[in-house]
């Protein structure tokens, strides 16, 4: 392994609010332990030459980023409020939306490590990177036995509208209604026999279905091959 001497390095480091009003959630999100946890786990998975910091902060919009310059991954605090918005009508038990907000806060970590680990090892990718990063974060997820956690991001994505307007389709993202599908779709395709459940209760069409085995298949061989040397044993 080509880092095999170098030590993990993904650090969660304290929020970064400006705000009264949000120090207080900044903190309760930081203290909950979801960010360290996550990041236990990949120290445990991956090898990687570079420090790369995570956090909560408050950026002004509802977004999540990773920043090569500053090797930071930053979670915006207004991402959690409109997730928890983005819930509320469909879902009005508090922890029934605390689980699946924390469900996609997991996935939304995991989709901006691929972006870390892209840029920090310099892995070849073709097609979109949002797209890759999306494969990425839900390997890991249904790998690690976690695909909940790719539902609820899919949740999100499902209840998430699309403007209608060029500056939509032509974004570097797919569409977040086709996330939502990809996302059911690789769940579906990883363990097909129980997971029936996906294509009525989640709307997957059967000609998706059909193709979502192999689909998965690809994504899992290609990615495993393409971080083969940064997992540890």
């Amino acid at each position: 392994m080509p880092f095999s001497n170098l030590h993990a390095n993904f650090v969660v480091v304290a929020p970064r609010v400006e705000q009264a009003a949000l120090k207080a959630d900044a903190r309760a999100l930081h203290a909950s332990g979801i960010l360290q946890s996550i990041t236990a786990e990949l120290n445990e998975l991956f090898v990687i030459p570079e420090r790369i910091e995570i956090l909560f902060a408050e950026c002004g919009e509802a977004n999540a980023f990773f920043s090569s310059d500053d090797a930071e991954i930053t979670i915006c605090i207004e991402l959690i409020e409109d997730m928890q918005d983005s819930l509320l009508e469909s879902y009005p038990d508090q922890k029934e939306r605390d689980a699946i907000v924390e469900g996609a806060l997991t996935g939304t970590l995991l989709h901006e490590v691929g972006h870390a680990l892209v840029s920090v090892l310099e892995l070849p990718i073709t097609g979109r990177e949002e797209d890759a990063v999306d494969q990425l974060s839900t390997w890991i997820l249904i790998e690690a036995e976690m695909p909940e956690s790719v539902l609820s991001g899919a949740e999100i994505y499902y209840l998430a509208e699309d403007s209608q307007d060029d500056e939509t389709y032509a974004g570097e993202h797919s569409l977040n209604r086709q996330r939502y599908f990809n996302m059911v779709c690789w769940v579906y395709g990883s363990d097909s026999e129980n997971n029936q459940h996906l294509l009525d209760e989640w709307k997957l069409p059967e000609a998706r279905a059909e193709q979502c085995e192999s689909e998965y298949e690809l994504m899992r061989n290609s990615w495993a091959t393409l971080l083969g040397d940064h997992i540890r044993d």
